[in-house]
C-alpha cells in the first residue's frame, strides 16, 4: 500500500508530465456506432495510439 508522500508523489507527477485528452460521444447515431467500436477495441488508449501513428507515417509518405 502506499504512503500518503507516495501518493502526493505520484500525483505531482502526473500533474506536471502526463497529458491527457478527453473525447466525449453524444447520443447520435454515428457518434453510437464509433463508441460502440471504440469500446469493443480492447485496449481503447492503445486503439487510439495506433491509429494517430498510422495517420502520422501516411503523412509522412507524401510528397
Amino acid at each position: 500500500m502506499a504512503t500518503e508522500a507516495q501518493r502526493r508523489a505520484t500525483s505531482a507527477y502526473r500533474k506536471k508530465s502526463v497529458k491527457q485528452l478527453t473525447i466525449r460521444f453524444y447520443p447520435n447515431d454515428e457518434d453510437e456506432i464509433m463508441y460502440t467500436w471504440l469500446k469493443n477495441q480492447g485496449n481503447t488508449t492503445e486503439y487510439i495510439k495506433s491509429l494517430i501513428r498510422q495517420d502520422m507515417n501516411n503523412e509522412r509518405e507524401l510528397p
